[in-house]
């Protein structure tokens, strides 16, 4: 990058270096960022956004000949922004190997806030997006196991043999036999009507199902 101080020389724009001696060394200054971003979730965001915004806007610079980011060393670039994770970002996933950095062992999430209104916010946010992944994985394991019992439904009803069938349907007629033999005896006892014992039997069809009706009536009674 020296060669753009020639570059911008060149264009009338003179450029001096800068010197940190009353902060100390580079990686002093770096090492205190880091240290700050450990004790304050806001100074660890801003570095955060200053080093993605910084590698896209390095990358997209039209004087590629100078910014070659394939020679940028991204570790390095991570410790002047007190970086405490790399941010998962296209550009970083891409590179194939990043060195001189290592990764902060803090817990980001219990990071705070030093301003209590943002950290107060922050905990609620984290409370309400806890509850909710708390609900969508209640509702997929749910679906998950409804959908299983149907699939094991499916693969019953599937196995049942030839003869099974015709038990289940041996049971089922002498079920509805029973069933017209009870009605018939109400029929006998005139508890109900001929018409209401063919809607019954299905051997008259009616929109509007007579017995429960009368059998409210007659339970009011």
């Amino acid at each position: 990058e020296e060669t753009y101080v020639e570059f911008m020389k060149l264009r009338k724009v003179s450029l001096k270096e800068g010197h940190l001696e009353p902060y100390g060394t580079a990686k002093d200054v770096c090492e205190g960022i880091r240290a700050r971003a450990e004790r304050d979730r806001d100074v660890m965001e801003k570095g955060a956004r200053a080093f993605v915004s910084f590698i896209r806007g390095y990358k997209e610079h039209h004087c590629t000949f100078i910014f070659r980011f394939q020679d940028l060393e991204l570790g390095s670039l991570a410790n002047s922004f007190g970086l405490l994770r790399l941010p998962k970002m296209p550009e970083i996933k891409r590179a194939r190997q990043i060195q001189n950095f290592t990764e902060s062992a803090a817990d980001i999430d219990a990071i705070p806030f030093r301003d209590k209104t943002r950290e107060k916010q922050r905990q609620k946010a984290m409370k309400a997006n806890a509850e909710k992944k708390a609900q969508e994985m209640e509702a997929s394991a749910v679906q998950k196991r409804n959908e299983q019992k149907q699939k094991k439904a499916a693969a019953n009803e599937k196995n049942v043999t030839g003869a099974k069938r015709q038990k289940m349907q041996s049971r089922k007629d002498e079920d509805e036999m029973e069933t017209e033999y009870r009605l018939l005896k109400k029929l006998r006892r005139k508890e109900i009507s001929e018409k209401e014992f063919d809607i019954a039997t299905g051997m008259e069809e009616d929109s509007a199902s007579i017995l429960p009706k009368r059998n409210k009536n007659k339970k009011n009674k």
